[in-house]
C-alpha cells in the first residue's frame, strides 16, 4: 500500500509540472508603434484634395504615391493612407456622387483592376 501511495504522488507531481509549466507569465513583445500614413510623400496632399473635394486629384496622388512604395513599411504605410482615404471619401458619397465614383476607383485600384 505504501509503494502505491508513493507512485501516486510522483505520477501527480508528474502532471502538475507537465500541465503547469504552461500557466506561467510570458512576456510578450512590445505592440508595433502605430504607423504614420503622413510620413509618405504626398500623403497630405491627398488628404488636403479630398477636403477640397478634389476627388480626381487625390485619386491621382494615391496611385502616384502607390507606384512609389518600395518598402514593407512603405507599404503598410500606403495601406493606412488608402483606408483613411477610402474612410473620408464614403462620408462624403452619400451627398457626392463624385465623391462615390472615387470611392469605386479607390476599390478598383485597391484590387489591382
Amino acid at each position: 500500500m505504501n509503494k502505491l501511495s508513493g507512485y501516486t504522488v510522483l505520477i501527480l507531481v508528474g502532471w502538475v509540472t507537465v500541465f503547469g509549466a504552461g500557466c506561467g507569465t510570458r512576456t510578450r513583445p512590445a505592440p508595433p508603434a502605430a504607423l504614420d500614413a503622413t510620413k509618405l510623400p504626398g500623403a497630405t496632399e491627398v488628404m488636403a484634395a479630398i477636403e477640397k473635394k478634389d476627388y480626381n486629384g487625390a485619386m491621382a496622388g494615391l496611385l502616384k504615391i502607390k507606384q512609389t512604395v518600395a518598402t514593407d513599411e512603405q507599404q503598410m504605410q500606403y495601406m493606412v493612407l488608402s483606408r483613411e482615404a477610402r474612410d473620408k471619401l464614403i462620408e462624403a458619397a452619400a451627398t457626392d456622387p463624385k465623391a462615390a465614383e472615387a470611392v469605386d476607383a479607390l476599390r478598383a485600384m485597391t484590387r489591382g483592376r
